[in-house]
């Protein structure tokens, strides 16, 4: 990598600046949605976090 090269430097930093926007902006619609849902964006507060199916009975 050409470390000392500072137009490649400016792209990075931009290239970096852009993603730190999108991660915000997804960390935002995340916690939007979580709200919406009623979930906690960290995830079930309840139970072991598994998902589970709706069935109640099994077939023996």
């Amino acid at each position: 990598a050409a470390s000392g090269d500072p137009a490649r430097a400016g792209t990075q930093n931009d290239r970096i600046s852009r993603l730190e926007q999108e991660v915000a902006q997804l960390r935002q619609t995340v916690e939007r949605l979580c709200a919406e849902l009623g979930l906690s964006p960290a995830g079930p507060t309840d139970g072991d976090g598994r998902a589970t199916t709706p069935s109640s009975e099994e077939t023996h």
